[in-house]
């Protein structure tokens, strides 16, 4: 008896890894699938894990309660009705219970766990993930989200609406610019407060008094040009030099060329 409860205990135990490891695999795909999404729309991709976790641990519990007896006997018809009945009345004693015990468990010895696997499905599921995985590296590497995609839409259809709103958005961006004539703007009086300055500006100097007002004062210049201009030449080349000294002064700066 405790034998034959140890071996519902590892086929129970197995069956709900199975199906753990089934939901698992569908929470997973359920979570890219939604952060694809997300990062489409621009909003936080962490809120995928919402989704995924209410699917595994719902889709678990629900697995959970299922009768483990039934999906063995339902791939190994040797043990069609022998398994439920002896599950069901574990609790007797008798040589009629005892046989059946004894004879499920030398039947059990052919239980592969491998025929409660769909190694088809399961194989699906993964490749769907890794086409998921890349589509979101993809999406990321050429940044494309709504905006994007709806941009290249309106491109591609020539939508007027999109057009339209984005020259309402770009007007209302772009400043108004002065297009006439005047580039100087008004003429306007600086002011400091309520008062009106005065500024006066010295002739003679760079410095701006405005305290001082009224009107310049008018000054006549003088002109400094000669009325005569001449060229006269230096006293040093009309100097006269003796017949006498003019080898010895060519001597002289021949040794001073030298």
């Amino acid at each position: 008896m405790k034998k034959f409860k140890k071996l519902l205990r590892e086929m129970n135990f197995t069956l709900n890894s199975i199906e753990l490891f089934n939901d698992i695999l569908n929470g997973v795909i359920v979570f890219l699938i939604a952060f694809l999404v997300l990062s489409i729309f621009n909003l936080n991709p962490i809120y995928a894990l919402v989704p995924s976790m209410i699917y595994i641990i719902a889709y678990f519990f629900i697995k959970l309660s299922k009768d483990k007896a039934g999906i063995v006997e339902s791939h190994y018809d040797i043990l069609k009705e022998k398994l439920r009945t002896a599950e069901d009345n574990i609790k007797l004693e008798n040589p009629i219970v005892d046989e059946l015990q004894s004879e499920i468990m030398k039947d059990m010895k052919i239980v592969r766990v491998s025929s409660f696997l769909d190694i088809k499905a399961i194989s699906f599921r993964i490749i769907g993930t890794i086409a998921i995985c890349f589509m979101i590296i993809i999406f990321a590497f050429l940044n494309i989200n709504f905006v994007t995609i709806k941009s290249f839409l309106g491109d591609t259809l020539g939508i007027d609406e999109y057009s339209s709103e984005s020259e309402l958005i770009v007007t209302n961006i772009v400043p108004e610019v002065n297009l006439s004539e005047d580039i100087y703007g008004r003429e306007s009086v600086a002011k400091l407060g309520n008062i009106e300055l005065g500024i006066k500006i010295q002739p003679v100097g760079y410095k701006v008094n405005v305290r001082e007002t009224g009107e310049a004062e008018q000054r006549t210049f003088a002109t400094t040009f000669p009325s005569e201009v001449f060229v006269e030449s230096a006293s040093v080349y009309e100097e006269k030099i003796p017949q006498e000294e003019h080898e010895l002064v060519k001597n002289y700066f021949k040794k001073l060329a030298e």
